[in-house]
């Protein structure tokens, strides 16, 4: 039995005491057919101006909005804000510490809405994630990988783990000592 494993994305926050791991798994290609046209526009635009994994994360959703605009794509239910930059972040979660010195999950869109991440961070989350989505859908599987190396700029890397997989590797607070994960303020979970 072959089992494909995608290459995930893993983008580390640091914080004071403590880190965020925003964990996100590839749109489906259902949805790249969708999207295609402005996935594939600002793939182009990204690398016609040599911004690659240096500067590319840090304008990717600012191009691929660009290019859903110019396509006629970026608003309304189906257009991209919702259903593209939608499913990006329904892909997505956000990995916190707990008061055990251990790990929990949270949709990525409800840590947005907790204001869990300050603007400048939920910006470069969401850039990051275009990125990653234009060059993932767009190189051969061969190359995802190579393409991707460059992110390590931005604390950034792939795992073929899923977030539960990626989130039991992590290390764990112990009694006297500290992995300098924690002191997260208090959640509020909406589940």
């Amino acid at each position: 039995m072959y089992i494909d494993r995608h290459l995930n994305i893993v983008i580390e926050i640091e914080r004071e005491n403590y880190k965020i791991f925003v964990h996100s798994t590839p749109i489906s290609r259902e949805v790249f057919e969708v999207y295609y046209l402005p996935i594939s526009k600002a793939f182009s635009k990204i690398y016609r101006e040599r911004l690659d994994s240096l500067a590319g994360p840090r304008v990717a959703a600012l191009l691929l909005k660009e290019a859903a605009i110019e396509c006629g794509m970026w608003e309304g239910p189906q257009g991209a804000e919702n259903g593209l930059l939608g499913e990006i972040v329904r892909l997505s979660n956000a990995i916190l510490p707990n008061e055990q010195g251990g790990w929990h999950t949270i949709p990525l869109y409800n840590a947005f809405q907790q204001k869990l991440l300050s603007d400048q961070e939920k910006s470069e989350v969401m850039g990051i994630l275009a990125f990653f989505t234009c060059v993932y859908q767009m190189h051969q599987k061969k190359n995802r990988q190579q393409a991707l190396d460059g992110l390590q700029l931005w604390e950034t890397h792939t795992s073929l783990l899923n977030v539960t997989e990626y989130m039991s590797s992590l290390t764990t607070s112990t009694a006297g000592e500290s992995s300098g994960e924690t002191n997260l303020p208090p959640l509020s979970l909406p589940y």
